[in-house]
């Protein structure tokens, strides 16, 4: 692998204009294959620990999550086990620091002083028919805080198709700036810190923009502005949609810098009690 990725100036200005750009292989398989290994094995101890009456194929690449949709059948609870389990795989956070992720990150941000967001990263499970933790329409920035100079990183572990949920993006919406949030706007039960968040005249924004939905594969990353508008798609398939995502941002940004770089939700911090004139009850 190159120790440097050089993106093209027509890659660069694809991404400022639609403020998310989709760069094919861009991991390799062997650092993807580890991940997908380690999390079928964590799904092996869960099923054991518990004597849970599933019977698994042997490892595949493309069904590593044999058994997990059998899981949260018999217990939803462990499947929030086996979530909280994944995003410490070795392989997952080797992949996060990756090199080029930062070359990436300083030619779409130049002069930017990067950083990792903590409580930033981690492995999602969009399971299939399940409304309460699906992103609504949302920019990352009231999510994550840490500095409006953000990008996420976003890169699935299995074949993505329309079934299982490909990420929703308004493409260009990042031009609108930060925008108001309706705090406890949610309309699905049981939704709570930046799950129950609603961008103030939803309907009108997703009216404005075209919507893309990448359905991508293995190795392909997704690099979105921390102002784009996106939202979880929505997963009607039989299986669990499972991607990585990781945020990386600028020390040097103002905002960021002023609320020395704090966390949102993850990290105990209330987006409204930071930007309260972006809040409204």
């Amino acid at each position: 692998m190159n120790s440097q990725v050089l993106l093209t100036q027509a890659q660069i200005q694809q991404f400022h204009k639609d403020g998310y750009l989709l760069l094919p292989g861009f991991y390799e398989p062997q650092q993807i294959e580890p991940i997908c290994r380690t999390i079928y094995d964590i799904i092996g101890l869960v099923i054991a620990e518990h004597q849970l009456d599933i019977t698994r194929k042997p490892y595949q690449f493309a069904h590593f999550d044999d058994g997990y949709i059998e899981v949260i059948k018999h217990s939803r609870r462990l499947g929030s086990v086996i979530y909280d389990a994944v995003k410490q795989v070795p392989g997952f956070l080797k992949l996060v620091a990756d090199s080029r992720n930062e070359d990436i990150f300083q030619q779409l941000r130049p002069g930017a002083i990067a950083g990792i967001a903590a409580g930033g990263f981690g492995i999602r499970i969009n399971n299939p028919y399940e409304e309460q933790y699906r992103a609504a329409w949302h920019q990352e920035y009231p999510g994550q805080l840490r500095s409006v100079n953000g990008l996420v990183f976003w890169t699935p572990l299995l074949q993505i198709v329309p079934e299982l949920g490909p990420v929703d993006i308004l493409s260009g919406s990042q031009i609108e700036g930060l925008l108001p949030v309706l705090k406890n706007g949610s309309d699905v039960s049981g939704q709570t810190g930046g799950y129950a968040l609603r961008l103030k005249n939803e309907e009108q924004l997703v009216e404005r923009y075209s919507l893309t939905s990448p359905c991508t594969q293995p190795g392909d990353l997704l690099i979105m502005d921390f102002k784009l508008v996106h939202r979880s798609g929505k997963n009607i398939a039989q299986r669990a949609l499972w991607s990585m995502q990781f945020r990386w941002f600028d020390y040097a940004e103002p905002i960021g810098r002023s609320h020395h770089w704090i966390g949102s939700y993850a990290s105990g911090v209330d987006f409204s009690t930071i930007h309260p004139e972006l809040c409204i009850e």
